[in-house]
Order: C-alpha cells, then structure tokens, then sequence
C-alpha cells in the first residue's frame, strides 16, 4: 500500500495512523504506522554560522513541507521490506484512522510487491547492458550537510578525536560529523545528493566510526532515487571499532552501481535491525513472557518471599513452570544465533546466559524460586536494558566517496605522529580557549 501525503500544521510530532481493511487491522503492525515529517539544516553554501571565537554554532532546523509517497512499513524495524495485506479478488473497504498530528493525502496506490534482485543477478544485468567502470574523479560529500532527515535531532556533531576527520581545526570546534548516537533508532534516514560527472560503474565509500554498540554492528539499507539497488543493500552492516573507517559498500569486494552523467542522484541511508531483527523481536517476545512468569511468582510469594516456607509451586502454578522451561530452550537458541551473526560472545550474550542459568535452577528446584526470586527480576531488568541496546544502531559519518570501483581510497586515520602532534595542539590551544565566552554565545558540546 501506497500513500502521497503531505504534513500539516507543525507540532514538531510524525503523524501516527491506523489501517483498517475491511473493517478490521489484519495484523498487529498496522496499528502504529508513521507519516514521517521532514526536516534539513538552515545552512547556506555548506557553511555553519559561527560564534565570536570562530566556532561552529548548531544549525536551526527547518521542516520540509512537501508531498511525498510512502509505503506501510513496520515501526518497530523488524521488517525492511513494505508490509503487505491480502485481497482477494472484488471490492475491499481501506480505512486509515489518524491517531496523531495532521495529514493531507493525494492518493492511495496498491501495487503487487516485486522482489529485489540479487547483487550477483544486478551485476549480470551491468554485464549485459555493456557498462564499463568509470573513470572519472572520486566525488567526495561532506556527511556534515545532508540534504534532507526523517528527525530534526539528526544534526552535525564534531569530532576532535584525530586530524583525518574532514574538515579539522585545532583551534576552533567545526561541525565535522553526523550521527553516532543522534541516528540510531529504526526508521530514521539521511539523504545526500550528488551529480555524476561520467556515465559509468562506482563504488560507495563511507568514512564511518561505530565507537558505542560494543561487540555489536549497526545495520543501515540503502536506496538511490527512492529504491534498493539490490537485496543485499537491505542489510549493510558497520563493526564496532574505536578508529575511524573508510570502506567501500561491499567490502573487499565493493558492490558497483551505474551512474549517468549529468543525473542527479539521492542517496539514504536508513537505520535498520538487519540481520538482528529476528534475535531482537524473538527476545522482545521472550522478555514478555518472563514478566509474565515473574508476575505469577508474584501473586503467590507476594515482593518479599519466605524463604523457609514451601509454597509448592508444581501445584500451584504447573504451567508457569512449564513455561520456564520453554525459554530456556528459546534463549539457548537466540544465544546461539547471536554468536552466529555476531561472530563471538559479547555482553549482550553475558545477560541473557545469566537468565537461562537462573531458569535452569528454579525449573529443576522450584523450592529454590523464592531465594532466586529477588535476582530473577533484576536480571529480567537487565535483560530489557541488553534488548534496548541491541535495538540501537549508532553510526557516525564524516564524509561519503563516490568513486570508480577500482580508485584506491585514501587512509582513514592519520598516523601516531600525526595524532600526537594534533593533540598537542588542542592541548596548547587549550589554554587560550574563552570557555565562558564560548558558552554565553551560544556553543554547546552536542
């Protein structure tokens, strides 16, 4: 299903609908849709206004009103494909209910889904069609001057970390980035735009850092003009690594794309679940049911448990035992899974382990329940807290390349000297720093 809409009367809020067909929402999802609003920078020539002592200020933010055709899609992230009803053949009724904010709607479309080729068939198809590698200079974009985001708290940051992050300045703060933990919840996007100067094959490079979700990935799609290139542009995954990368789409080998000359071209990059999006929605369920198991306990025990009082649980709750022993099994796999997408067990692993151990415990002794009472809720805290962290995808750009797909790309990083000699100028810069001035003028640290 497809919608032409155009936001009205700004209260800073997406619009938020329901989909009714036929009467009915066919399926949970349909019940908390968005309408984004859209949103740029207030920046002129790719130039931020700066205080007295030369420092880069925040943009203003200003909203894009516009029309614009979405599809359904899953709010919560777990799916990257559009949602899809089913129809059969006659006349259906299509409600759509706004439980928040204002819309204007132009059209409704149905379209039959297509599914995306793959990356290898999309090469097969360059081959055929006879395209060539371009080549052309690499065009570089500042990741700092987007030129539209689905959130107005997606804003340039800086980054004083290394002398390679583009553009750098020892002297003042300049609002070098975007991203890292401003862009990291599902469904947020930031586009870019760019011409070709050569019809041909390039690749996609972007200088990245992905310093926060530790032994985790953030996973973003792509879309050029509006549609994935091809399946695997769904699921682009970026490592945990303290230092700055630069590396192509693709990896050592970098998926290509055809360009014409002279067309213009935007590019989004999407905040998505990815590969984590089953783990994740699986372990959401689970934590569901363990608060339901937890709230049973509760009923019978009451916050503070006897521990020298049988309260023979077989008896009275059979079924939230059994069910216990259901997510052992359900948390071992998703342990399981997550070594297998992750590549090793991290922290995230370490508290869900703890959960099915204590399980294991008070399945095997329920008249162990009561002394284990106590730890099994704040281990299902720390449980919900693990998820929450698995649900964010921070990634932090300094700027994009769109170069030929064999240019070599430069380092990402400078070298030790190069970083040493940068620090100790901040160090010495430092001191002759007007914080109070800086403050009263409007620079802030975000």
């Amino acid at each position: 299903v497809y919608i032409h809409y155009k936001m009205l009367e700004y209260h800073g809020n997406h619009a938020e609908f329901t989909v009714f067909v036929d009467g009915k929402t066919p399926y949970s999802e349909l019940s908390f849709l968005k309408m984004n609003r859209i949103w740029k920078d207030s920046v002129e020539n790719q130039t931020f206004e700066k205080d007295v002592q030369g420092n880069d200020l925040k943009p203003q933010q200003e909203e894009v009103v516009s029309w614009r055709e979405m599809s359904l899609r899953d709010n919560m992230g777990y799916y990257t494909q559009p949602l899809k009803v089913y129809l059969t053949q006659g006349t259906h009724t299509l409600k759509i209910q706004m439980e928040k904010e204002t819309t204007s709607i132009d059209w409704i479309e149905f379209r039959p889904p297509t599914t995306l080729k793959t990356y290898a068939e999309k090469k097969a198809e360059y081959e055929a069609n006879g395209y060539k590698e371009a080549t052309a200079e690499p065009i570089r974009i500042e990741a700092e001057y987007p030129y539209e985001k689905s959130d107005y708290t997606i804003y340039p940051i800086y980054d004083r970390s290394s002398p390679s992050v583009s553009p750098q300045s020892s002297s003042a703060i300049l609002r070098n980035t975007l991203g890292a933990d401003k862009w990291q919840i599902p469904g947020q996007w930031v586009t870019w735009k760019f011409k070709a100067t050569q019809s041909g094959l390039y690749k996609i490079a972007l200088k990245y850092r992905q310093n926060i979700q530790s032994g985790l990935f953030s996973s973003r799609s792509l879309t050029i003009n509006g549609e994935a290139p091809f399946a695997e542009a769904e699921t682009l995954q970026f490592a945990f690594n303290d230092k700055w990368q630069l590396t192509a789409l693709g990896g050592d080998e970098p998926y290509e794309f055809y360009f014409e000359e002279g067309e213009e071209y935007e590019i989004r990059l999407q905040v998505t679940l990815g590969d984590m999006a089953e783990i994740v929605q699986t372990l959401q369920n689970s934590l569901l049911t363990l608060n339901e198991i937890y709230r049973s306990i509760l009923m019978i025990t009451g916050t503070d448990p006897d521990l020298n009082r049988d309260y023979n649980f077989k008896s009275l709750i059979p079924d939230t035992l059994t069910e216990m022993a259901s997510q052992i099994d359900v948390l071992n796999a998703m342990v399981e899974r997550i070594v297998d997408v992750v590549g090793k067990k991290g922290e995230q692993v370490a508290a869900i382990s703890r959960i099915i151990i204590q399980l294991e415990t008070m399945t095997e002794k329920p008249d162990k329940i009561p002394a284990n009472f106590k730890q099994f809720k704040d281990n299902i805290g720390a449980m919900g807290t693990t998820l929450q962290s698995m649900r964010n995808q921070p990634l932090e750009l300094d700027y994009l390349v769109i170069a030929p797909a064999s240019a070599k790309l430069e380092k990402a990083d400078s070298g030790f000297f190069s970083n040493l000699w940068f620090q100790i100028k901040l160090l010495f810069t430092s001191y002759f720093q007007d914080y109070q001035l800086s403050s009263s003028s409007g620079m802030t640290s975000d």
